[in-house]
């Protein structure tokens, strides 16, 4: 538990943060003239607009994102807080972000460190040359490290393990919002690389920087993200998108989430729900299917040149990648002892987006329409990965070992 004092409106409270629950009791008897903390909590508040700043008792320096509403009883208030930054002094300017999610030690081939004990933490970046993406117009720094770390499974012979981080460099800000956009973009890179919105997030620290030494400030906790990272090992270990198809490219696509050129509102929020669908989930994917569709065939007509339907695109989709789709709709189908013919699918997709446009939201869908948006799932990273120089057969490789858990050569 955190407890210290806080100012909101000229009024000072002490508070208490027991994980994600704030509690605040007024020190004195609140100005009523003033815009007081009991509006702000019926009113609630917007993404990085409205924070609390305090003063933890011992030293350091707290802000506090809260999720409305609020409640008030008894004249103490309490509220959920979605972003926690602890500072261990006074807040300070950020120039570094360093993200420790559990997934890229999957995605860039974490493996154990057998060497002697080291004194510290040593940092090796995966890249030499670092890659640039721009946010707010202004260049971001973006590399992938490397650092030793204690093994926690008490079963390991070995005390240290190789994990991996990535790091983003900008201007120095202590703007609450973008700070919470490059976690948001971080998270978002991943979530793509493993087709699920929940990664594992061991650590976030904020740095400062020095005299040109960064210098570590700050620890960042995403307390709302935080609760939706539960996903075993055996999942982490097999389904995601190898760093070695990608390479290189990571920059890119961190700006085009920045930029909306790559779509990712469809993904699920975890393992479980990749393979369940409901009527908004197909909306979400077909959607995905026809923005990167878009965007990778921007000046493509079909040939009666009317109207580009659907089935226009997903009929280009199988002259194009055939050979992809037919290979993994017989994998899927597999599973449920079905041929996969590809016309079928794409009729049953489109005659349940029509269906859908026309109102049906029952929920229930018709034969084998849960497969078969998967199938177009697939299609949206078939047409996702092209341009970050991901060829064809990497992306069959791709394919079988983000859906299928098949690591087959990478």
């Amino acid at each position: 538990m955190i407890t210290g004092k806080l100012t909101y409106k000229n009024t000072e409270y002490d508070f208490s943060l027991d994980g994600d629950i704030l509690r605040l009791a007024p020190s004195v008897p609140e100005d009523k003239n003033n815009f007081s903390l009991a509006e702000a909590f019926k009113r609630g508040t917007s993404f990085g607009s409205v924070y609390l700043v305090g003063r933890i008792d011992g030293g350091g320096e707290i802000v506090m994102v809260p999720h409305p509403p609020g409640n008030i009883e008894d004249n103490i208030y309490s509220t959920r807080i979605d972003y926690v930054f602890e500072f261990a002094e006074d807040r300070r300017p950020i120039s570094r972000a360093s993200f420790d999610f559990e997934e890229l030690n999957y995605i860039y081939k974490s493996v154990p460190y057998e060497g002697p004990r080291p004194f510290g933490e040593v940092h090796e970046p995966v890249y030499k040359n670092r890659q640039v993406f721009f946010f707010n117009k202004r260049p971001v720094l973006l590399n992938v490290i490397r650092f030793r770390k204690p093994y926690l499974e008490t079963t390991s012979d070995k005390p240290f393990k190789v994990a991996t981080r990535l790091v983003f460099d900008f201007y120095e800000t202590k703007e609450v919002r973008i700070l919470l956009t490059y976690f948001f973009l971080a998270k978002a890179f991943v979530s793509f690389l493993c087709r699920r919105t929940n990664p594992k997030i061991n650590s976030i620290h904020l740095f400062e920087k020095i005299s040109g030494t960064y210098k570590d400030c700050c620890d960042f906790y995403p307390m709302r993200e935080s609760m939706f990272s539960f996903e075993p090992k055996e999942v982490m270990d097999r389904y995601f998108i190898p760093q070695k198809a990608v390479a290189g490219n990571e920059a890119k696509i961190v700006e085009d989430i920045i930029t909306r050129n790559l779509y990712i509102a469809h993904l699920p929020s975890s393992h479980f729900n990749r393979w369940t669908f409901t009527p908004a989930d197909f909306i979400l994917v077909t959607a995905a299917f026809e923005n990167e569709f878009k965007r990778r065939y921007p000046d493509w007509r079909p040939k009666h040149n009317g109207f580009i339907r659907l089935s226009d695109k997903l009929e280009f989709m199988g002259r194009i990648y055939g050979d992809i789709i037919n290979d993994f709709g017989a994998r899927l189908y597999k599973r449920i002892e079905e041929p996969f013919d590809y016309k079928q699918c794409l009729k049953r997709v489109v005659e349940t987006r029509n269906d859908l446009a026309h109102g049906d939201m029952s929920g229930e869908f018709r034969g084998l329409v849960f497969l078969d948006i998967i199938v177009v799932e697939a299609m949206v990273y078939m047409l996702q990965l092209s341009p970050y120089g991901v060829d064809r057969k990497k992306i069959s490789k791709v394919l079988k070992h983000l859906f299928f858990g098949e690591k087959n050569g990478f």
